[in-house]
């Protein structure tokens, strides 16, 4: 394809505000380079040296025959001639009558080739080599591990606080029952003791054997009944408590 040969000061004069000074003749070259060892020679614009498309390189078709992308055309300068705006190609330097932008014709053969040649041309994807891990084992059961004793803490708490209050309870009971158990031990020894003493006084003021053998079998059989009842509060204790220490009892 024909590359224009002309000063960089001709260039510049293409272009309507300032000159571009990041354009270094060196990144024009490379670009150049690129583009022909590319796979596929597609034509690119004759002013910025980049390729057509679709988008804001839209190629466009001047009256002469050349095409040149839409950026470049916008920043052409304008001249008058015969009464109307006219801009110079800058491949061929003719005159055409400029009428604006969207009144000139896009060159569709060349974009059914530019579409064409993205729809064929397709990089090779390359998949990305799997990490591996060595210790990635190790890890994962580390954190099962740590997974499990975080999710059974909150019942371990749990189970040992419904322990501890099953504990307190028991207590509880033991120092309310218990006093009551042991007063009734207490009171019945007391009566049988002072009931000995009666009946021992009874029997020595010449009631007889038979007074003193209904006294002694009133004292024991009152004794008898209060040790009976101290030992049933104790027996509900222990029985109401063992429960508590014991869930296999």
């Amino acid at each position: 394809m024909y590359k224009p040969t002309s000063s960089r000061n001709d260039l510049q004069s293409w272009w309507s505000g300032e000159p571009s000074v990041e354009m270094e003749e060196q990144e024009i070259v490379q670009k150049v380079q690129v583009k022909r060892n590319s796979s596929m020679q597609l034509p690119d614009c004759p002013v910025c040296w980049d390729g057509f498309d679709d988008g804001p390189r839209m190629p466009r078709l001047l009256h002469c025959g050349h095409t040149i992308c839409q950026v470049c055309l916008e920043h052409l300068l304008f001249e008058s001639g015969l009464g109307q705006r006219c801009v110079r190609c800058p491949e061929c330097r003719g005159v055409c009558v400029w009428r604006g932008l969207h009144e000139l014709p896009k060159n569709y053969i060349l974009l059914r080739v530019l579409s064409a040649s993205s729809s064929t041309y397709k990089p090779t994807e390359i998949s990305p080599r799997p990490i591996q891990w060595p210790e990635l084992p190790l890890i994962l059961q580390i954190s099962h591990l740590s997974s499990l004793i975080i999710e059974h803490i909150p019942r371990m708490i749990e189970r040992k606080l419904w322990d501890l209050g099953k504990l307190l309870w028991a207590l509880t009971a033991m120092l309310v029952f218990l006093p009551l158990s042991f007063a009734h031990m207490v009171l019945a020894w007391t009566t049988a003791v002072l009931g000995s003493f009666v009946f021992l006084w009874f029997s020595l003021g010449s009631m007889g054997i038979a007074v003193f053998m209904f006294f002694t079998w009133c004292c024991y059989n009152i004794a008898q009944f209060l040790l009976d009842l101290g030992w049933g509060y104790c027996n509900r204790v222990r029985s109401r408590a063992m429960p508590l220490f014991n869930p296999y009892y």
